[in-house]
């Protein structure tokens, strides 16, 4: 057929060539008709009808930011989407139109494997006479386009995405000719060293009528490994789609362009076998909260939404990133060294926080969010605590839940420092809320051994704008002990007057009064089964201080592993930071000591204790006795944030039945 035409057209040459010359026919001719086509936006912007220049890798490794608001729309669209991580023989071109509102369009990425663009194609004959042109008729078509990336195996061919394009829903104007044919062509390219990309099935050649009967076409583009750097071979391509119509006069053509950020291969050993993804985007990690990953789910919702009330106990706010409501995505880390890093940081605190028999024989582990496969993980995302949360749950739960994040990390070509959000939902796939989370650790108040001691300290002189919770905090942050107990309380609340028998909320107080001498003053207060607080009328603020390094809490675990010492039990017995009773209830003031070993009345000294005086005031590890301390009438048991901590007695043991005092 090619040869025929070639043949024809020299006869036609020949023929002019021949014939002799006249004034009509050196003037030029009166009509001339061609075909114009013009890809658009739905809102009618003309795209260019040059090529584009391709960015260069490192802009392509720059992902478009996104609001959390706009993330949270997309995310949730794919979540209703079936899942798909291979280029595909047909299309659900209705993954891309529903990407976009009503009447939009545009170019979208919405995950790895889906890019989508939607517009026009509007083809139009045109006749020109007299130097004036006037459209025939026309035909436009809606073009869709849905570029799929691939999961594939061990072989070159599998580097490679596949492109369809979508005609339909014409709309005829006039009188267009319905025999000109449309050509639809692909070209790729790449700006990576050492590889070339190539077009191996190349779309289609129909004449309009059979484009309106029958509109789809694809492309396939692959990128081969090469001789491309580096140990995951990471190479980028460009795509283009031209479209011109076959002889026509003028060769008027119009290109469908790919993604500014193009596409990206990688033969990864960190992710199974070889692939292609679109990289512009924030992938989603779903952790759908099963039984058997529960635990682990509830501590990344509280870790996201409650970060305040998880450990390690932060000097101020917690920020902890990874959803999408933070706008501040995680990047996965395959560095084993730097992994590792984060891991040992992580169990350091939870050695703290429950004790270094917190496995409990294996069966626990120290759980911790940002994963330590993050570049925001515990040790290379800061130096501080502010950024991180741990937490020991069950070692199955801890096991599922890593193997999803693997899982994950392999289906969607999660490679090093792609980002991506985490997000939690309920078994059967619904939002994740505040009742569907569940502490751990002891949920319900601790009880102590109860013995009457008249030594027990009151606390007096309450400055009612000090912050006791603030200085447990800064204490926990600051002191290489912490809480040491084997099943700490999840969350951070300090101990409230009212855990404690009183109805104003207690601070560190400026001195103590032993028992003792209240009963001396005719108070009619006993405290045999709680302690009382008596706040003073003063209103000027306490100074906020801060524990000596000498005066480390005390900590005990029972055989059940419940923790019968709590981090904040310094504060009674270093109030104003001036130790007036010592562990075994005798008098440590600076100047009031009592060698005898009994218990004496406290002087009100409010000066600090020198360094000697100091260590005077060190709590025994593993005081046996404290009054019991519950939660006020009325306070929560479901909810983390319902602990309290009490305040411990200053001797050293409970007395003998039937006494009273100290021995």
């Amino acid at each position: 057929m090619r040869a025929s035409r070639s043949v024809a057209a020299a006869i036609v040459a020949a023929v002019v060539l021949l014939a002799p010359a006249s004034p009509a026919a050196a003037a030029p001719a009166e009509k001339q008709s061609y075909t114009r086509l013009t890809v658009t936006t739905p809102e009618g912007k003309a795209l260019p009808k040059t090529p584009r220049a391709p960015k260069s890798d490192k802009e392509k490794r720059r992902i478009t930011p996104e609001t959390p608001q706009r993330a949270k729309l997309r995310t949730d669209y794919l979540a209703t989407l079936e899942d798909r991580v291979q280029a595909t023989d047909f299309v659900n071109m209705t993954e891309c139109w529903g990407a976009f509102g009503a009447g939009l369009g545009g170019q979208v990425t919405l995950n790895h494997f889906t890019w989508c663009s939607l517009g026009y194609l509007t083809i139009e004959d045109v006749l020109c006479s007299n130097g004036s042109c006037k459209v025939q008729g026309s035909i436009v078509f809606r073009l869709s386009v849905q570029g799929m990336g691939h999961q594939g195996s061990h072989s070159t061919d599998d580097r490679k995405t596949r492109v369809w394009v979508l005609l339909d829903e014409p709309v005829v104007t006039g009188a267009p000719r319905m025999d000109r044919r449309l050509k639809l062509n692909g070209t790729c390219s790449s700006s990576t060293a050492g590889t070339s990309c190539d077009v191996t099935e190349d779309g289609d050649t129909a004449t309009l009528t059979q484009w309106m009967l029958a509109g789809s076409t694809y492309f396939t583009f692959v990128l081969p490994a090469g001789n491309v750097d580096g140990a995951d071979r990471i190479a980028y391509g460009d795509f283009m789609i031209k479209a011109n119509i076959l002889d026509n006069p003028i060769g008027y053509e119009s290109w469908i362009m790919g993604p500014e950020s193009g596409f990206r291969c990688d033969s990864s050993s960190k992710v199974s076998y070889y692939g292609c993804v679109y990289p512009d985007v924030i992938e989603q990690f779903w952790l759908k909260a099963t039984p058997d990953v529960a635990q682990e789910a509830a501590h990344v919702w509280r870790a996201q939404n409650q970060p305040n009330t998880t450990l390690p106990l932060p000097m101020a706010g917690k920020s902890i990133p990874g959803s999408r409501n933070s706008g501040s995505p995680l990047e996965r880390l395959t560095d084993e060294t730097t992994k590792k890093a984060n891991n040992d940081k992580s169990r350091r605190f939870c050695q703290r926080y429950w004790g270094r028999g917190y496995s409990q024989n294996n069966t626990k582990q120290c759980d911790e969010y940002p994963f330590q496969s993050t570049w925001q993980g515990s040790s290379i995302g800061g130096d501080g605590t502010s950024h991180f949360s741990v937490d020991v749950i069950d070692t199955s739960h801890n096991r599922v839940g890593g193997e999803h994040l693997n899982k994950f990390y392999n289906e969607r070509r999660i490679i090093e420092q792609d980002k991506f959000y985490v997000d939690v939902l309920t078994a059967d796939g619904k939002p994740y809320g505040r009742t569907d989370a569940f502490p751990t650790g002891p949920i319900t108040p601790i009880e102590y051994p109860q013995c009457e001691n008249s030594a027990l300290p009151e606390i007096e002189e309450v400055e009612t704008k000090a912050a006791p919770q603030d200085l447990f905090n800064n204490y926990a942050e600051n002191t290489p002990d912490g809480w040491t107990g084997a099943t700490p309380p999840t969350p951070s609340r300090c101990p409230t007057a009212d855990a404690c028998g009183s109805s104003r909320t207690p601070s560190w107080g400026r001195s103590t009064r032993t028992a003792h001498d209240r009963r001396a003053r005719g108070s009619s207060t006993a405290h045999s089964s709680s302690r009382t607080v008596t706040a003073s009328p003063r209103s000027r603020a306490a100074p906020r201080p801060h524990p000596p390094r000498s005066c480390h809490p005390p900590r005990r675990t029972t055989g059940t592993g419940r923790a019968t010492g709590c981090s904040p039990t310094w504060a009674a017995s270093r109030s104003s930071r001036s130790c007036t009773t010592s562990i075994d209830g005798s008098a440590s003031a600076p100047g009031t000591g009592n060698s005898t070993g009994t218990s004496s009345p406290p002087s009100r000294s409010t000066t600090s204790p020198s360094r000697n005086a100091s260590t005077s005031c060190r709590p025994r590890r593993g005081w046996p006795g404290a009054p019991p301390c519950s939660k006020p009438a009325g306070a929560a048991t479901d909810t983390p944030t319902s602990m309290v901590y009490p305040t411990p007695p200053s001797t050293r043991r409970c007395a003998s039945p039937g006494s009273r005092g100290a021995t």
